[in-house]
């Protein structure tokens, strides 16, 4: 069975996913598509911190989902995805056409299937101390929807479900954890 040509790379903010995209990109010859730094060209050079003071956390997602769509055609990639690449905002109503008091993010099937399709996808882990200690309040990135630890236990089950491989980078270099991503990959690919 053939795989996909490109590799994605998911999980929480601060997972490793841009450094172990690097690393990937440079042994594997394929080049980076980082659907946050895209978002911010295509937001004509705004900050991601920016994107959402303007537009919102609603507005983001939307932007992320075009993002995915347009990277999602492209061959022999390595996808450096946003933490939230599999989730989208709705209202309790159901609607999703804007944000208010009752929104709320959700694991986005539209998302996924389009991940899944394109890509072969790993999903990367660290401890929930770890991520909290690497997601220390920061002016470069925009406050998160709800407190950090409610938030990684509601994607959680949405990465595991769409990866086909799972690392944790506690235990792993990023060396150690790309090379094991281009084994797999091969292995699943011949």
């Amino acid at each position: 069975m053939s795989l996909p040509s490109n590799i994605a790379l998911i999980g929480a903010r601060g997972a490793g996913k841009s450094k172990t995209s690097r690393k990937l990109s440079k042994i594997s010859g394929k080049p980076i598509m980082s659907t946050d730094s895209l978002i911010c060209f295509e937001a004509g050079g705004k900050s991601i911190r920016n994107i959402v003071l303007e537009y919102g956390w609603k507005g983001f997602r939307d932007m992320e989902a075009q993002i995915l769509q347009k990277v999602s055609v492209m061959q022999n990639i390595i996808i450096d995805s946003g933490g939230g690449i599999l989730q989208e905002i709705v209202s309790s109503s159901g609607s999703s056409s804007s944000f208010n008091e009752d929104s709320k993010e959700i694991f986005s099937e539209k998302n996924a299937q389009l991940l899944k399709s394109c890509s072969y996808v790993v999903f990367l882990t660290r401890s929930i101390e770890r991520l909290i200690q690497k997601n220390e309040p920061s002016p470069q990135r925009p406050p998160l929807l709800g407190s950090y630890p409610s938030l990684l236990a509601e994607r959680s089950s949405g990465y595991k479900k769409v990866a086909d491989l799972t690392l944790d980078m506690d235990v792993l270099s990023v060396e150690e954890a790309s090379k094991i991503v281009l084994e797999k990959y091969s292995k699943k690919n011949s």
